[in-house]
């Protein structure tokens, strides 16, 4: 889970995603979130009456082995009528890592 926090009374916690700086009009948090994919989180405090604070930046880098491609069997032919299709997925059996950077 990710949580954001500023020390200013009534401050909105404004914060982007893909290492762009926040604005006033970015995604507003609300409360803590799961991150599944690498994200390169920036957060800045804005509140009326106050300058915007300094921003905040960590990246997050998804460490999760990848699902196995499908394998398709038949890999394709022609055929007249119908033609039975299977499909199969090797999983890996890593377990679950992530890890962050600042």
């Amino acid at each position: 889970m990710v949580t954001l926090q500023c020390a200013t009374l009534a401050a909105q916690i404004r914060y982007t995603l893909d290492a762009s700086e926040p604005t006033s009009s970015s995604l507003l948090y609300a409360e803590p979130f799961l991150l599944d994919h690498n994200a390169t989180l920036k957060a800045k405090g804005f509140r009326d009456g106050m300058n915007p604070s300094s921003t905040a930046a960590v990246a997050f880098t998804n460490t999760l082995p990848a699902v196995g491609t499908p394998v398709i069997s038949p890999s394709g032919e022609l055929f007249t009528g119908s033609v039975a299709v299977a499909w199969m997925t090797s999983c890996t059996s890593s377990p679950p890592t992530a890890t962050r950077s600042r």
